[in-house]
């Protein structure tokens, strides 16, 4: 079969064009598939960003918390402590007295 130069210059463009375009549509899928996992990688950094956030505010109120307890713990010592001195010191003067006499 002999077929005329213009048929084979037809299937030649059609070739070429198909193997352009089969690239173009691998391209264009490529570059959604890209952008979907660019938009997933975006959420993913947004919510971790997000965590990271009320993390840093936990550790805040821990440490307010810390530094409440600390202040209470050294006011009840104190208080805890005040009876006692004036306690020993009501004693001491008690065997004063008693001496005294």
């Amino acid at each position: 079969m002999n077929f005329p130069g213009y048929f084979r210059l037809f299937v030649c463009l059609f070739v070429l064009w198909f193997l352009v375009f089969e690239n173009y549509f691998v391209c264009i899928f490529s570059l959604r598939h890209l952008r979907g996992e660019i938009e997933n990688q975006k959420a993913h950094a947004n919510r971790f960003q997000q965590q990271m956030k009320k993390l840093d505010e936990e550790i805040k109120q821990n440490n307010v918390l810390l530094r409440r307890t600390h202040l209470e713990q050294k006011t009840t010592k104190v208080t805890l402590l005040t009876p006692k001195i004036s306690f020993s010191l009501s004693l001491t003067q008690a065997c004063h007295e008693i001496r005294s006499f």
